[in-house]
């Protein structure tokens, strides 16, 4: 808007100055003519022709008339000038629509690159709760997703935490706090894939908290654990005896040395009180 002004602003000026130009031109003619006009008027008027005389010597040339000379080169400095002040306010006008494009070029950039960390972030928190709202995965397929002592884990949990930090609510301007936030979303869902195989590796082969190998009496108390578990989630079980086979399962768990982080347990618990409160209303 502000350039649109500036441009109908020298329109105006330019048009002016153009539409002087005749008047001054029509000034220069009149000027001119009556200098004609005057030298014609003053000449004596016509006599006999003497006999012809030897030539007198010539006199010194008329002066030159500045008065024209200074009005034609007025009017061809000011077109000049008007053509120089027109080239530079066009170039002005044009790079300043370049760098808007360029500005509205780089913004569409930062806008295209947080939603590619938003939806890798949202990616791995649905991942993440997923997991956490499992008894399956939290206990038994991959128990040591939820354990920060193990390596993988705690890699995890470190590039997440740091993902979220830099995750705002608007979209930064700074293109290095878009970029950081975009590598640092696509850091914790690489992560958090590495730490999940990792779980469920472990796993399948036994090994427990602090690369512990589970024995098999360990493992039989371990799937003992998860049949106690499954009827505990079954809402045909009353209440009272669900919250009695959580705990028979936990504590073989621990006997097992299972370790599983007390906010895990207590989503567990919680998930068993809602399965039942809806059967006893359904």
């Amino acid at each position: 808007m502000r350039e649109l002004r500036s441009l109908i602003t020298f329109g105006i000026g330019l048009l002016a100055v153009i539409s002087l130009l005749p008047v001054l031109l029509k000034s220069g003619a009149s000027v001119i003519e009556g200098i004609d006009s005057q030298d014609h008027s003053s000449s004596p008027a016509p006599v006999a022709t003497p006999p012809a005389a030897p030539p007198a010597p010539t006199g010194p040339a008329e002066p030159t008339d500045w008065t024209i000379v200074g009005l034609v080169a007025t009017i061809a400095i000011t077109v000049l000038v008007m053509a120089v002040l027109a080239w530079f306010a066009w170039r002005h006008l044009t790079k300043r629509g370049v760098d808007k494009r360029e500005r509205q070029a780089r913004r569409d950039a930062q806008i295209a690159l947080w939603a590619q960390g938003l939806k890798a972030l949202d990616e791995t928190s649905e991942a993440l709760m997923e997991f956490e709202t499992d008894p399956e995965s939290v206990y038994f397929t991959r128990p040591l997703l939820g354990d920060v002592s193990e390596p993988a884990t705690a890699a995890f949990y470190t590039a997440y935490g740091t993902a979220r930090n830099l995750r705002t609510e608007t979209i930064p301007t700074e293109s290095s706090m878009v970029i950081a936030f975009a590598e640092a979303a696509e850091n914790a869902r690489r992560a958090f894939g590495v730490a999940d195989q990792n779980a469920r590796s472990k796993a399948r082969r036994g090994i427990s908290h602090n690369g512990h190998k589970l024995s098999p009496e360990e493992r039989r108390k371990i799937d003992q654990a998860q049949k106690l578990m499954r009827q505990a989630h079954d809402p045909a079980l009353t209440e009272a005896h669900a919250h009695n086979a959580l705990t028979k399962a936990l504590e073989l768990l621990d006997d097992a040395g299972v370790i599983i982080p007390e906010r895990l347990t207590t989503n567990i618990a919680k998930s068993i009180d809602t399965i039942h409160r809806k059967a006893l209303t359904s």
